[in-house]
């Protein structure tokens, strides 16, 4: 298939759970992640894909990460008409094709979300502590409220230009503080107060 041959459609049937995220209303679907259960060929040419990718990002070092033209045809393959149908307690839908986003459930997956989110947010990252990025989460740390917000605009206008969306509902703002007295290393002590604000 890295040839240029079709990958056959029996592999690009999946199957999605939702799954409770154990908060909020149960009967609201923004409360389930869901979770796409695929072919077991299908999973081991992600896992031929990843492999190689990978390979080939370590050997960039801090280059920009490109991904090759044979690999991304690849990609691309396993993305087109693909099917998809919803099983819960009380059945499963017809199936459907998903257009946007990427799969949980996926081995390929978090690793081209890093390679995106690398190359989308080039611009506007800043390095640990005030940036933190940890799969589709991001910590910016700021001085007070008014960065907090300019730092928020600077992200959405970035990522949402590229027609990514941020929820800001999703979002979390948490003032902490961190006071440590000089003194011997045995009585050190440090004091952390953690105020979370809505």
């Amino acid at each position: 298939m890295l040839e240029g041959k079709r990958m056959p459609d029996e592999w690009k049937k999946n199957t999605l759970i939702p799954i409770y995220k154990n908060k909020g209303d149960t009967q609201d679907c923004g409360c389930y992640r869901g979770i796409k259960l695929m072919s077991h060929t299908m999973k081991l040419w992600e896992r031929v894909l990843d492999e190689r990718l990978r390979n080939i990002v370590v050997m960039c070092d801090q280059q920009e990460a490109l991904i090759p033209e044979v690999c991304g045809k690849a990609i691309q393959n396993m993305y087109e008409n693909s099917v998809t149908n919803v099983r819960s307690v009380v059945g499963t839908t017809d199936s459907f094709t998903v257009e946007v986003g990427l799969d949980q459930g996926s081995v390929l997956n978090p690793f081209l979300f890093a390679i995106i989110m690398d190359r989308l947010t080039e611009s506007i990252r800043r390095s640990a502590p005030e940036m933190m990025m940890l799969a589709d989460d991001i910590v910016l740390r700021c001085e007070g409220r008014q960065e907090l917000e300019d730092n928020l605009e600077v992200w959405r206008f970035a990522l949402e230009r590229r027609g990514m969306k941020v929820s800001r509902m999703k979002g979390k703002i948490y003032r902490t503080l961190y006071v440590m007295e000089t003194v011997p290393v045995t009585k050190l002590q440090e004091k952390k107060m953690e105020v979370a604000e809505m």
